[in-house]
């Protein structure tokens, strides 16, 4: 037979009101203020001057209110106020945005076909916005319960408190996606949520059969790469490739490897190019893609083992512009490729199946190195 214990406890009402008194003007949470509150009393005038700090409980288990000296001024509640309303309209803005990025993923597509096989193959962002959705959609009804005991502590204190308080929406509904009528924005989330909860499988629909799973594990990975993606702001140079590898890249003319690790689902390269782009580093101003840019620049694509520069084929084509004719990839780019290709194998492949030794890289002359790009 196992033995059993029992624990006791007591609780201040001083600690209780400390407590409660910090989450709402440090913290801002009055909702959870309120609710540990409510195991003591209903009544909420004793609620608010609690909060204000005009009164505490004393006593051990068994409290009374006692008058304090640390009440809030006007100013100071309006202040707290404030970033509680503040803190539910930055994020009810930042879930609008991500609900246009969600519906932008799906525009002209089903949620359905196209969109799950693109996800299947790691093509969609879609999945990491939704995750990020879901998340702020919740931090959102907990803010909105924040609002609600506004109205009812600040607003109306002598109201009959057992009305419900009119609270604002969480989110605006979407009828439908554009040229897709029926199917609303809040049946793709609820598709995508059971996705990434591994409740459904990726499906063709025009022959309704089931033709790829990935496992939860799987697009988990692949969301929290995506979302640690989307956060960076800046991108610097790889210092010392040999030390710090990464899953793919671009690499400049003068041998500067911008590089970051994940999924090639996650459209590294893509990525790569935006914050090339937002951190001021190149300026493909002029030009049909930020892609045609770097190519006709001489900037080669690098993927683990595989490498690819446009410049050669462009100049072969004939489309390069007239400022960049006189463009040629380097050997600083050869010397890190050398570098490279030792430490993902010892070959790189140039091309779609050019396969060169990684030692035999550095061996080339410029016309020759070119050559090895042109399919």
């Amino acid at each position: 037979m196992e033995n059993s214990k029992t624990l006791h406890f007591s609780i201040s009402g001083e600690y209780i009101s400390n407590l409660t008194f910090e989450l709402f003007t440090r913290e801002y949470n009055l909702h959870k203020a309120v609710q540990i509150l409510k195991t003591i009393t209903d009544n909420y005038k004793i609620i608010r001057s609690i909060l204000i700090g005009c009164k505490q409980f004393v006593g051990v288990n068994e409290f009374t209110l006692e008058k304090i000296d640390k009440t809030l001024t006007p100013e100071e509640l309006q202040e707290v106020v404030q970033k509680i309303y503040d803190n539910y309209e930055n994020t009810k803005n930042e879930l609008y945005l991500l609900k246009d990025k969600i519906y932008k993923h799906f525009n002209n597509q089903s949620v359905f076909g196209v969109s799950y096989r693109r996800i299947s193959n790691g093509y969609c962002e879609g999945l990491a916005d939704t995750k990020h959705y879901l998340k702020k959609q919740d931090e959102l009804r907990e803010l909105t319960k924040n609002l609600k005991y506004i109205n009812i502590l600040f607003n109306d204190v002598d109201a009959n408190f057992k009305n419900e308080i009119p609270i604002p929406p969480v989110y605006e509904n979407l009828s439908s996606l554009d040229h897709r009528d029926w199917h609303s924005f809040e049946t793709i989330i609820d598709k995508y949520k059971r996705y990434i909860d591994g409740e459904l499988d990726v499906f063709d629909s025009d022959k309704n059969e089931v033709y790829f799973k990935r496992s939860k594990e799987d697009v988990e990975k692949y969301i929290d790469e995506q979302i640690e993606l989307d956060n960076l702001k800046t991108i610097e140079p790889v210092k010392d490739i040999l030390k710090e590898n990464k899953d793919a890249g671009w690499l400049a003319p003068n041998g500067d490897f911008y590089g970051l690790n994940g999924d090639i689902a996650n459209l590294l390269h893509d990525r790569i190019s935006d914050l090339l782009i937002e951190n001021g580093i190149i300026n493909p101003e002029g030009y049909i893609s930020k892609d045609a840019y770097l190519e006709s620049k001489g900037w080669i694509r690098v993927s683990k083992r595989r490498v690819l520069a446009g410049l050669p084929q462009l100049r072969k084509a004939g489309l390069l512009k007239e400022q960049d004719k006189n463009n040629h990839l380097t050997k600083e780019q050869q010397e890190f490729l050398y570098k490279y290709g030792q430490i993902n194998g010892g070959f790189l492949t140039f091309g779609l199946d050019n396969k060169i030794p990684a030692v035999r890289i550095t061996a080339y002359d410029i016309p020759a190195f070119e050559k090895l790009f042109i399919l």
